[in-house]
């Protein structure tokens, strides 16, 4: 796969959200203070600081008392296209009109055990980069759920704050003393981080704009716990008049677009999200640091990547990996400190080179050619996928290409019996051919798997397609299709593992016949809330790539449905392949969206799982 890219199709100057001004009453300001004072007062902060902040608080005109005007915020699972509203014009019974984007930071400020977090209550400076950064608070039950906010406090940040604010400060004591939190606890313990570019549009109706709704994609970077940065998409529903019944119009909106968009059933703030997907570990999850890093930024240098994609190892320990978007791959041997680098390859046709041409336009999404798996045998031998001249290219242990033993991926029509020796051809629009995983079982058969047409395929030493190897499309148990989208595959005993990036599920096929394996059904859809992307085995554990948690997911195999054991959390962007080295020394991940390959140690990870020694 390939890193998240997002769209606008038309893009004008940006629409603002109109706000509401104006002087509220003692007695309305005083009953619209939530029942957190309470919390202040018994939680150690001193009750004549806490009531001198409020007094501050009334008293200071730029501070806004109300609740806000029920905004939600729904995280995606995957990443979609924005251009799918726009293409839409009309969604439920109101116009879509293209309203621009605009770039954000929110820096969250919080104490070292998280206080405000706890509480609901999130403490930020939102900067849009136009001069007008404002420090804010807000009390509530928005943190971990879709209820409203509570704005309690906002005032403008002076220009010569907002560096100060980068670097984890906010040493204006005019601002910070305004808010009614413990006068004890220190606040200045920066946890969070989310940049973001904001594309929106106004759904209107009768000529009137009715709601902002704005794709959020960008970065959390977590400053404490996990320290990483991840990635992220969500969808902001905005009320922009004052009529009653916001609440049911935005769910009608959220429930209209989740399908499409794949966006979770429940609103959360960015800081609950980010808090929980870039700075709390879970009990299950260690933290991991990599051993190696190979790689880290774009480009076709001799030490640069773009896309890397598949991961594996020689049968002597060294790591190949695919250098996707460069129509090439790369052999890296390292031992201490000395490291080296071998190119595999170039874009072309003849023996040895990969296609990079473009596969299909999905609206205006498009898709190329790429090298894709890879694998070794137990020979040595190595095989990579080529999709854009359709084969896959067998090279020896020294990088050599092995023509006479390249194998061609015929293509056929799906109706039998003309496809009983070819993948199937796309008949539909929107069908295309991406040949993607690869795996090798000891019986010298070939597995690949066709995302593009939720196929998998046996392919025999000779390059003819196992005929005693026929995929079942259909879950016996809910009747669904049993793949979507499938990538990457791996093999246990005689059971082949397959993960379903379009739904976030592992499936179990019998790697003889191709029919699901036993009465178990997919799983891992609880795990992953999202994509299942690379896979790898080692003794009975099942290592997959869990993109949207940021983490390698481990699984135990020794029972009919494998058991999720732990997760071990990296800094990754949109990771894809992984392997394990036969020596049980090395983790290889593929870390597409930063442009490198991580490489972690395996008996740490055995170390946490508790698994014996050899």
């Amino acid at each position: 796969m390939s890193p998240p890219c997002w769209r606008l199709e038309t893009r004008e100057s940006a629409t603002r959200a109109p706000t509401n001004k104006g002087p509220m009453s003692f007695a309305k300001t005083m009953k619209s203070l939530p029942g957190w004072i309470d919390t202040v007062l018994n939680r150690g902060g001193s009750p004549s600081m806490t009531w001198i902040a409020l007094l501050v608080l009334l008293l200071d005109s730029s501070v806004g008392l109300a609740q806000q005007s029920g905004v939600a915020l729904y995280f995606a699972n995957e990443e979609f296209r924005f251009a799918k509203l726009i293409e839409r014009k009309e969604i439920l019974d109101y116009r879509v009109v293209a309203a621009g984007e605009r770039r954000y930071r929110e820096t969250f400020f919080d104490s070292a055990d998280l206080y405000l977090f706890e509480r609901r209550m999130f403490y930020r400076v939102k900067d849009g980069f136009d001069g007008q950064a404002r420090v804010e608070f807000y009390a509530g039950d928005s943190a971990n759920d879709g209820r409203a906010a509570g704005l309690v406090h906002s005032a403008a940040l002076p220009a010569g704050a907002v560096l100060a604010v980068g670097n984890g400060r906010l040493d204006n004591p005019a601002l910070r003393n305004g808010l009614p939190v413990p006068a004890a606890r220190d606040f200045k313990n920066i946890q969070l981080t989310a940049e973001y570019a904001k594309h929106s549009v106004t759904f209107e109706r009768q000529g009137r704009a009715e709601f902002l709704v704005s794709l959020l994609a960008g970065n959390f970077v977590g400053l404490t716990g996990k320290k990483i940065e991840t990635g992220f998409l969500a969808l902001e529903i905005q009320p922009l008049t004052n009529r009653a019944m916001h609440a049911r119009d935005i769910k009608r909106i959220a429930d209209a677009l989740r399908p499409d968009m794949r966006l979770s059933p429940i609103a959360m703030s960015l800081y609950a999200r980010g808090i929980e997907k870039s700075v709390l570990l879970r009990p299950d999850e260690r933290r991991l640091q990599p051993l190696r890093t190979f790689g880290g930024a774009k480009g076709s240098g001799f030490d640069q990547f773009d896309a890397p994609d598949a991961v594996a190892f020689t049968l002597d320990g060294r790591l190949l990996a695919g250098d996707t978007d460069n129509a090439r791959f790369k052999i890296l041997s390292f031992r201490d400190a000395t490291q080296t680098v071998q190119i595999v390859g170039r874009e072309g046709s003849a023996a040895g080179e990969f296609g990079h041409s473009l596969a299909a336009s999905l609206g205006s999404f498009k898709v190329y050619h790429q090298v894709q798996g890879i694998a070794v045998d137990r020979g040595g031998l190595i095989y990579v996928i080529d999709q854009g001249n359709q084969r896959i290219h067998v090279f020896d242990t020294t990088g050599k290409v092995l023509p006479e033993k390249v194998i061609p991926l015929r293509l056929c029509a799906k109706e039998a019996p003309r496809c009983s020796d070819g993948l199937w051809r796309p008949t539909k629009r929107n069908e295309y051919n991406s040949v993607q995983g690869i795996a090798l079982d000891d019986d010298g058969g070939i597995f690949i798997s066709d995302k593009g047409m939720s196929r998998i395929y046996r392919i025999l030493s000779d390059g003819r397609l196992d005929a005693n190897f026929n995929l079942q499309e259909l879950d016996s148990v809910n009747g669904r299709p049993a793949l979507k989208e499938p990538e990457s595959l791996a093999l246990y005993q005689d059971k082949l593992y397959v993960s379903s990036e379009g739904n976030g599920e592992i499936q179990v096929f019998d790697r003889r016949s191709g029919q699901l394996a036993g009465a178990a059904v997919a799983f891992g859809a609880d795990v992953f809330g999202g994509k299942a992307e690379g896979l790898a085995v080692v003794r009975d554990y099942l290592f997959a790539v869990d993109v949207q948690n940021n983490r390698i997911a481990v699984f135990d195999l020794t029972s009919e449905k494998p058991n999720f054991l732990m997760g071990f959390v990296g800094d990754f962007e949109s990771a894809d392949g992984i392997a394990i080295d036969r020596g049980e020394k090395y983790v290889a991940v593929a870390d597409q969206g930063n442009f490198r390959i991580l490489l972690y140690s395996l008996p740490e990870i055995f170390n946490h799982l508790g698994a014996d020694k050899r």
